[in-house]
């Protein structure tokens, strides 16, 4: 279910209420030059659908479940978790949407069971960006090389840490170099990247 809530300075208004997939909504996204929302789901679908009404613009299907979205507004990049580790980067910045990139995690090589949770685009103040993900299933933190925009084909895997399984969120620090993780069980640890 995704639900639209109109917000003024004193309330909230539930504005548009809508069952648009068939299992857990993992992932949203909205672009607001386009109005469209993407959204993925453990029913394996990628959805644009209309900002204010949530009709359906566009369905991908994929193999497996997905499980996490981040939307990069300024280089126009849809990036996607799947169950098994797999990480797709989407071309958004033409009117053909299309799958550019299939990142895999280190340990997906070797396991079918990796959820992966992404955190944002975040660069070290030289244009190298670099996209961090951790892992629901071992806990596997990947750290991917993604050199600058527009040259994704040329990503690696540039560091791996293992740490608590169930990786339920992660973020970056630039600020601090610290990588932080947030696990089922309540914990929160801060990973020093120097």
């Amino acid at each position: 279910v995704v639900d639209f809530i109109r917000m003024t300075e004193t309330s909230y208004e539930d504005i548009v209420c809508e069952k648009i997939h068939n299992s857990r909504v993992c992932g949203l996204g909205y672009d607001s030059l386009t109005n469209i929302v993407f959204s993925v789901s453990q029913d394996k679908i990628l959805r644009l659908s209309h900002g204010t009404s949530l009709a359906l613009v566009l369905g991908i299907p994929h193999k497996e479940p997905l499980m996490s979205l981040f939307k990069d507004i300024i280089n126009k990049r849809l990036f996607i978790g799947t169950k098994i580790g797999e990480i797709l980067i989407y071309d958004i910045s033409h009117v053909f949407f299309r799958l550019d990139l299939v990142l895999k995690a280190k340990a997906a090589e070797h396991s079918k069971k990796q959820q992966r949770r992404l955190h944002p685009i975040d660069s070290f103040g030289n244009q190298q960006e670099y996209l961090f993900t951790g892992s629901y299933d071992d806990g596997e933190i990947n750290v991917f090389d993604l050199d600058k925009p527009g040259r994704e084909k040329l990503a690696k895997l540039n560091a791996t840490l293992h740490g608590k399984d169930k990786i339920r969120a992660i973020t970056w620090s630039a600020k601090r170099a610290e990588i932080m993780t947030g696990t089922a069980d309540g914990s929160i640890t801060f990973w020093n990247a120097v």
